[in-house]
């Protein structure tokens, strides 16, 4: 139980939000694994549960984040602290990133 607890959280990447994988269903896959942990009677320390979670963070638009993360005490060692500040950047981070996915095409040299 104990070592497929850990592979979950060793197996869990997030790179960015996908339509069918988002930052809050990499957040439930740890915490999942930690509860499962908590029902044997075994705790994992925070700053376990921080690294854990930062380490499996791929999306390097996140990287400012994540240092932040282990720069400031309170969200090193505070699980839910450092999830609050990841998604808060992420969601700084879509307002801030226009989407040009509805632009069909723009051609140059022709005006109205």
């Amino acid at each position: 139980m104990k070592e497929s607890v850990y592979e979950a959280i060793a197996n869990a990447k997030y790179h960015g939000e996908k339509k069918r994988f988002s930052f809050e269903t990499y957040v439930n896959i740890h915490q999942e694994a930690y509860q499962d942990h908590r029902q044997n009677d075994e705790t994992i320390p925070e700053d376990k549960r921080v690294c854990d979670l930062l380490t499996g963070i791929k999306d390097t638009s996140l990287n400012a984040a994540k240092q932040t993360n282990m720069a400031i005490q309170e969200l090193r060692t505070d699980f839910a602290s450092a999830v609050s500040h990841i998604a808060t950047t992420i969601q700084m981070n879509a307002a801030l990133t226009p989407d040009n996915r509805n632009i069909s095409g723009l051609a140059a040299g022709q005006g109205g």
